[in-house]
């Protein structure tokens, strides 16, 4: 996730349960994610939807298949918006994945 609100708001209910925090930024690529959280085996993947890099879109969401393929341990998946841009209409399915946009799990009382 990049540097935005939701990235601080992941993170600080994370550790205020006792769960284990790890990030990386956008920009590492397929093999980096991989690289960095297949040691942790996450159950969670908080992933922002797309970020601007050098004035070019680049879509998150089409990596996503290939990291929850090498990481077999992810299990939920929750896609942010990227700050100014439209919200999400249709949240992507992955196979043996369950998904939720920002906005679901700020509005339920129990999540997962």
């Amino acid at each position: 996730m990049p540097n935005i609100p939701e990235t601080v708001e992941a993170f600080l209910g994370t550790v205020a349960i006792g769960s284990i925090w790890s990030s990386c930024s956008p920009d590492f690529g397929i093999n980096g994610v991989v690289e960095r959280f297949s040691q942790i085996k996450p159950k969670i993947l908080f992933v922002t939807n797309e970020y601007f890099y050098n004035g070019k879109r680049i879509n998150v969401l089409e990596r996503i298949p290939e990291i929850v393929k090498r990481i077999p341990s992810i299990k939920h998946i929750v896609i942010t918006n990227y700050p100014g841009k439209p919200e999400i209409k249709k949240i992507p399915k992955y196979k043996n994945i369950k998904t939720y946009s920002w906005e679901y799990i700020l509005n339920k009382k129990k999540f997962i």
